[in-house]
């Protein structure tokens, strides 16, 4: 995976956690998840969560993690996406 990133389009600042086999977290996970995402952006890198089933987008939304994580239904949105000058600035 790490060896084709440029051919798929991602940067090496760019991290996709793919949740594609995940059917549950707890909340120690999500902690987990915060706070990795607290040193990636202390790196200047950028998460995107993928493929993420519709209970886990309902426990993100619980949790209010949402809005700290970029979420894409899959990895091709997530590169298209991440290739956007709007998102590498975004604030989440």
């Amino acid at each position: 995976m790490w060896d084709n990133r440029e051919k798929r389009g991602l940067s090496n600042k760019d991290i996709l956690l793919d949740f594609k086999d995940v059917t549950n977290i707890d909340s120690v996970t999500v902690a987990v998840l915060v706070r990795a995402l607290t040193e990636i952006k202390h790196k200047d890198h950028t998460l995107a969560v993928i493929n993420v089933t519709a209970k886990l987008k309902t426990m993100f939304e619980i949790t209010k993690v949402e809005k700290l994580f970029f979420v894409f239904d899959s990895e091709k949105e997530a590169i298209q996406n991440l290739k956007q000058e709007t998102v590498k600035g975004g604030e989440k």
